[in-house]
């Protein structure tokens, strides 16, 4: 009954793979075709005149050095929105992978910032350590995923970039900075979520903690008890969260747990529902009511899975093959069930043609400069809308304008429209953040046009 996507995800990503050969690089002396860039879901492109895939920091400094026009970097391509695409110099960090040094006295991991999440969690096993938390995708690379505030579950739980200790910058002269708490702290704040706009960040030193197992449970709730229940269940858990189902009233809920119980089988996750969520509607379309009156009993008549046992990188993230857009928005805790409430009366009122379920996550906040969840704890809302050739802004336009009404702040990797002027009034530090990029990029080499209308920059 999970979404799921990895075997979707898989075929994609072979195919970005390939597209990230270098074309022109400035790392290589021999010219090669130019290929043009996809992300994952086939949303975004562009075709750069330069592609460049330097294998070690003397490397990516001279690129970043005699690159002209705009350089951004590109991890795994998975954001929706348009933060990698370039004309000109796009940059690939696949050379800079893997655990290149633990500390387990110490609880500390380094790892090249190209490094895939769902590569991060078997290496820190291998030396009895873990990521203390872990997004619905593991598909992501570290630098892509800690610049956007990615994030899992979990009410005392901040996003991923929490985790840093420290980092290596690459500037735009070619100088290269080691950031932490510590040392160039401000910097360190604002590069922690920086969309890629100060600079290449080639590692990252992260805090672990020892392994530790997790029991997952699931059962379904009505949408108003989950509600009106949840702040007191992620209160209760290390996570909590639920998806609700559209037309159904019903939610699919589940919290994971640290527990010393033995590791157990986990039952393969069954992604066929959706299809039939999907026939349901296309079948049922004179009618919301019937819709309903049957969205309720395919609910009830699912077997939901077992509960089981695992280590966190084994049951944190999950697999999704439904190709969807994704519109995601932060919202002060106190007010994610009135936004969580409208959304749904919205979709239900105005859209029979929606189907796919709404995720509902808590995180706590964090203290750096551009994440979604500075300075407060959040509810994160995931709206999905399953691509089928229509305009996804037909719903989003709607649920956008809600989020706005209550402070909501915008996934930086997932579908907005905000602008500098939408996001100063709920990112308090985002203009001490566009001091600190002028000083070290004061002529926009890391910047592209949808980083720019972001931080409110003129070309």
């Amino acid at each position: 009954m999970t979404l799921t996507r990895r075997h979707t995800l898989k075929a994609l990503l072979l195919a970005s793979a390939a597209a990230a050969a270098p074309g022109i690089s400035l790392a290589n002396s021999k010219p090669r075709r130019v290929i043009p860039w996809k992300n994952w879901a086939g949303t975004q492109s562009c075709t750069p005149a330069v592609r460049s895939t330097p294998k070690n920091i003397d490397e990516l400094a001279s690129v970043i050095k005699a690159a002209t026009g705009s350089v951004r970097a590109v991890g795994s391509g998975h954001s929706w929105s348009p933060l990698v695409p370039t004309n000109d110099t796009l940059l690939s960090l696949r050379r800079f992978s893997g655990m290149l040094e633990h500390d387990k006295a110490n609880n500390l991991a380094k790892f090249g910032a190209g490094t895939k999440l769902n590569k991060v969690g078997p290496a820190l096993e291998e030396q009895g350590m873990a990521m203390f938390n872990l997004p619905d995708i593991d598909e992501q690379s570290l630098a892509g995923a800690f610049s956007t505030g990615t994030h899992g579950t979990g009410l005392e739980l901040p996003a991923l970039h929490d985790c840093i200790e420290s980092l290596t910058l690459v500037t735009a002269n070619g100088d290269v900075m080691e950031c932490s708490r510590a040392k160039n702290a401000e910097l360190f704040d604002a590069a922690r979520v920086s969309l890629g706009s100060l600079g290449i960040i080639t590692d990252y030193t992260l805090k672990t903690p020892d392994l530790f197992k997790v029991e997952r449970k699931y059962w379904l709730e009505e949408l108003d008890s989950a509600l009106e229940r949840g702040e007191q269940l992620a209160r209760e858990n290390r996570h909590f969260e639920f998806f609700y189902i559209p037309y159904s009233d019903m939610s699919y809920c589940y919290t994971t747990d640290t527990t010393d119980k033995p590791i157990t089988a986990v039952q393969p996750e069954d992604d066929s529902v959706v299809d039939t969520m999907k026939n349901l509607r296309d079948m049922l379309s004179f009618s919301t009511t019937a819709r309903r009156l049957a969205m309720k009993a395919l609910i009830k008549s699912v077997d939901l899975p077992p509960s089981y046992v695992e280590v966190p990188w084994r049951t944190l993230s999950t697999d999704r093959t439904v190709p969807v857009y994704e519109m995601e928005y932060q919202l002060p805790l106190e007010t994610g069930p009135m936004a969580m409430r409208e959304v749904v009366d919205y979709i239900e009122t105005n859209h029979p043609e929606f189907f796919v379920p709404l995720e509902y996550r808590y995180v706590d906040g964090d203290d750096a400069w551009l994440s979604e969840f500075y300075g407060r704890k959040s509810v994160s809302i995931s709206v999905h809308r399953y691509r089928e050739g229509d305009d996804p802004w037909n719903v989003f336009t709607k649920v956008q304008e809600i989020f706005r009404k209550y402070d909501g702040r915008p996934h930086w990797g997932k579908v907005h429209n905000y602008t500098y002027e939408d996001l100063k009034s709920v990112y308090p530090k985002i203009d001490d953040f566009k001091k600190v990029r002028q000083e070290l990029d004061p002529e926009g080499k890391f910047l592209n046009d949808h980083v720019r209308g972001l931080l409110g920059i003129n070309a």
